[in-house]
């Protein structure tokens, strides 16, 4: 990679996973640049992000949820396109429906009850927040890429790439904010379907860790991607 490349793609590394001179001392800023200059390769990052997911695989077992399918590239961006509804996408996570958004007759599992029931779409519905988040991020950084290479050679400054990165650092700061409150909205109503039923409330505290797992292996990830 040529080198002034390279430094343009730290600067969006830097954009893309909100570390900037205010925030770097974070926590959890701290231990994704950690993770990302530990391993040799992104996928290793990824193999990890497996891993995490069967947090809550597991810890959906409890709530006869049956098999979750994660929605693939292209229904992402049908979702992202509005081709494909939010609800559409759910149904598609809890196997309700196939690929081509038909009805599949019943969901992957067992019947459920309606606490289950209510508890597998808010499951859903994490999943499908995590396709738009993370499809957003790619477009993000796709496209400032493509903003940069478009820049004529005279304007490969520094000026210009910390023009840039503040551009870009204000679209990924609210990206993830958005996504924040999003995820905390499904939490809360899970909590509420979770203590009206007098269910244990564990589910909750796995999912928050499946969260911020999945958030600072997505920044380890772009750190060792663009910087090691």
């Amino acid at each position: 990679m040529k080198k002034p490349l390279k430094i343009t793609l730290i600067i969006i590394l830097i954009l893309l996973v909100g570390i900037s001179a205010a925030a770097i001392w974070q926590r959890d800023n701290i231990k994704a640049f950690y993770l990302g200059m530990k391993y040799s390769s992104p996928d290793e990052i990824s193999a990890l992000m497996d891993d995490n997911d069967k947090i809550i695989e597991d810890a959906l077992k409890e709530y006869n949820a049956g098999e979750i399918t994660e929605l693939d590239e292209e229904q992402k961006k049908e979702l992202e396109s509005g081709a494909l509804t939010e609800q559409e996408a759910i149904d598609i996570v809890l196997g309700k429906k196939d690929g081509k958004g038909q009805s599949t007759g019943s969901a992957k599992g067992a019947k459920k009850d309606e606490t289950d029931e209510k508890i597998s779409q808010q499951i859903a519905k994490m999943y499908v927040l995590k396709a738009q988040y993370t499809s957003a991020l790619e477009g993000l950084r796709s496209s400032i890429i493509a903003e940069y290479k478009a820049l004529p050679k005279d304007k490969h400054t520094t000026a210009s790439k910390e023009a840039l990165g503040k551009k870009a650092l204000g679209m990924a700061a609210s990206l993830e904010s958005s996504c924040d409150a999003n995820v905390n909205a499904v939490i809360s109503e899970l909590k509420s379907i979770l203590s009206a039923a007098g269910r244990d409330m564990s589910l909750v505290s796995s999912i928050q860790t499946a969260y911020n797992n999945e958030k600072q292996l997505k920044k380890a990830y772009y750190i060792n991607m663009y910087v090691k």
